[in-house]
């Protein structure tokens, strides 16, 4: 038999108390809220190739204006500077708010090589930009060799050309490549040259006399 408080049974009581300690312990506070910002985990910075996939992806952690990860946000990957191409456009963050996409750079080295990542506000259509990851594209291998200067010149024979000889060392794409030893000859007329060899600088071949 249940005991009665004040007319109430006692069991009612116990149930009601079981029943209110059962409900949603989460606030809305712990809610995340939009997605605002974004931390880079890994991928930023790295250096390859031009044309070729960087070795590790692109990897950010996208979180609300609170700092609190947002689960299931969808993001854009854009390229805004260096021509070449992620393996997404989009992607969309686990459970631990981290979104992941691959970044072939581009064929040129005069360019900064750039992603943005973006998206729009779904309540104002404001645009938001998240942040950016950056990368650093070298030459490929040595692929053409041209002259740029110190051809077809006359002058005094025994005397030292006005202009010497250069050349420029391309790779594929047309970058110049640097660190690439040249050999130098006198093919006809008997002079000499100040050196056998030079090295290519980052935008053309170093000069050296010829007599």
């Amino acid at each position: 038999m249940l005991s009665r408080i004040g007319g109430i049974a006692l069991g009612a009581i116990i149930s009601s108390i079981v029943l209110g300690s059962c409900g949603d312990s989460t606030s809305p506070d712990d809610t995340p809220g939009l997605a605002a910002s974004f931390v880079i985990v890994s991928g930023d910075q790295q250096e390859d190739t031009v044309g070729h996939e960087l070795p590790q992806p692109l990897v950010a952690r996208i979180t609300d204006a609170s700092g609190r990860v947002v689960t299931g946000a969808v993001v854009s990957f854009v390229v805004t500077w260096g021509g070449g191409s992620v393996f997404s456009p989009a992607a969309q963050a686990n459970a631990q708010g981290v979104v992941q996409n691959r970044w072939t750079l581009g064929t040129s080295t005069a360019t900064p090589q750039q992603v943005e990542v973006r998206s729009v506000n779904p309540n104002t259509g404001a645009p938001i930009v998240f942040g950016r990851f950056e990368a650093t594209a070298r030459p490929d291998r040595p692929a053409t060799l041209a002259k740029t200067d110190g051809d077809g010149q006359q002058g005094i024979a025994g005397a030292t050309v006005p202009n010497a000889p250069e050349v420029r060392v391309t790779d594929q794409y047309g970058n110049p490549v640097p660190g690439v030893t040249v050999s130098w000859a006198v093919a006809n007329g008997g002079g000499t040259l100040s050196a056998a060899t030079s090295t290519t600088d980052a935008t053309r071949h170093r000069r050296f006399e010829w007599t």
